[in-house]
């Protein structure tokens, strides 16, 4: 053993060198292997980066189309995640990324929903999963907006008509109703909650043609911007509480038929442009706070059937060229501060003919009825003068308008007896 031992030779250097360097590149592979495998191996619970890129690519190309027909938006869009601009790109964004690839809806139909969607987040207290709306059938559920309750359209999936009157919508009107500008013609969302100012955009739904906001809770001025809606016919903003003067600008909506701004808080005036509505068949303006005198340029609405001024502050003497109103059927000044006489041009040469309520009670008319009181009135069924300061005998021709069935003239300065043509009052 000894001499095995003894005659054992040691390794050269270069292959101890060897044997080093190869166990170095073998460490080095590995430590690449195990890193490429940390990395990739676990492919399963990664997310691999293109659906990611799909759906920024989504949501980017729907705020793109939002806003490039209403950049008010962006604030809300891209900041506040809790306004309902926001939640309603996101259900945009829901709908639109289960089918990436459908042309179903155009832009426009696109932007027509999102009015929509804000419009309903902004006015329903639960928001889409506990709605405060009675009916909402369709809304946040069909493809197709002109399926939702309460929405009309054109032949060309336009929306022309929104009827959400008497639907529990409580909150403010969001100014992204100014999208439906180029279609929509009627806006009834009367007998609601709905408070807050009447948005300046107002003025941009240029085809209106029907706007009813009545019975609601606004407050603050009538936009000035409202007389831009030159389609437009009926205008009803009456039982909120809106103040401030009735603006000029209504004069300049020639089209209108039928104004209604009763049981308000407006002050000051009637503005004198109301007598440039050439083409008006109603004004109501009752139960507000307006002053100073009635305007005379009302006589120039020869298509006025009904005014309704009553229960205000109006100072003056009724002004005679109510008299050229040869289609006028009703007109109530009751509760007013109106004085002086009645002018006698109201009923000579058949004046107001086609009256049939006429009520001046509780004003400060003074003088005498005249015998030809009344006479072309044949089609008066109601008169009411009570509480003013009227003196002397009651005319005989009062007696003999032959539809008359209703006659107040209760809290005056009458005398004399009861003229014997009373008889003739069949009606009352």
């Amino acid at each position: 053993d000894s001499k095995l031992v003894a005659t054992a030779k040691p390794d050269p250097w270069w292959i101890r060198h060897r044997l080093g360097f190869a166990a170095g590149v073998i460490a080095i592979i590995l430590a690449i292997v195990l890193s490429v495998y940390l990395i990739h191996g676990n492919t399963s619970t990664i997310p691999t980066s293109a659906p990611t890129t799909i759906e920024d690519g989504v949501r980017d190309n729907l705020k793109s189309i939002i806003l490039s027909t209403f950049p008010n938006a962006e604030s809300d869009l891209s900041f506040n995640v809790e306004s309902p601009q926001y939640q309603a790109l996101e259900w945009l964004f829901e709908k639109k990324a289960s089918d990436v690839n459908s042309k179903r809806y155009s832009d426009y139909r696109i932007v027509q929903q999102f009015s929509l969607l804000t419009l309903f987040l902004s006015t329903s207290e639960g928001g889409r999963n506990s709605p405060s709306w009675q009916q909402y059938d369709g809304w946040f559920e069909s493809h197709d907006e002109c399926e939702w309750f309460g929405i009309q359209c054109d032949n060309h999936g336009n929306i022309n008509g929104l009827h959400l009157n008497n639907n529990n919508l409580k909150g403010t009107l969001p100014s992204e109703l100014a999208i439906l500008s180029e279609s929509l013609a009627t806006l009834k969302i009367n007998s609601n909650a709905l408070f807050g100012t009447v948005p300046e955009d107002i003025g941009e739904l240029i085809q209106l043609t029907d706007l009813d906001m009545s019975d609601n809770e606004f407050v603050g001025p009538i936009p000035t911007s409202l007389g831009k809606l030159s389609s437009l016919l009926f205008l009803n903003l009456s039982r909120n509480s809106l103040n401030s003067k009735i603006p000029s600008e209504i004069g300049t909506l020639s089209s209108l038929r039928s104004i209604d701004l009763g049981s308000n808080d407006f002050t000051g005036s009637i503005p004198s442009e109301v007598g440039l509505l050439e083409n008006i068949q109603q004004i109501d303006l009752q139960n507000n706070q307006l002053v100073y005198a009635i305007p005379s340029e009302i006589g120039r609405l020869k298509l006025l059937e009904h005014l309704f001024l009553q229960e205000n502050n109006l100072l003056g003497p009724l002004p005679y060229e109510i008299s050229n109103l040869e289609k006028l059927e009703s007109l109530n000044l009751r509760r007013n501060h109106i004085f002086k006489q009645i002018p006698s041009v109201f009923w000579q040469n058949r004046a107001l003919s086609n009256l049939k309520l006429l009520d001046l009670s509780n004003n400060l008319l003074t003088g005498t009825l005249t015998s030809e009181f009344g006479r072309s009135w044949q089609k008066l069924t109601s008169l009411r003068l009570g509480e003013n300061f009227f003196r002397d005998n009651l005319p005989l021709d009062l007696f003999r308008i032959p539809l008359l069935e209703d006659l107040d003239l209760s809290r005056n300065f009458f005398e004399g007896t009861l003229p014997i043509s009373i008889r003739e009052a069949s009606s009352l």
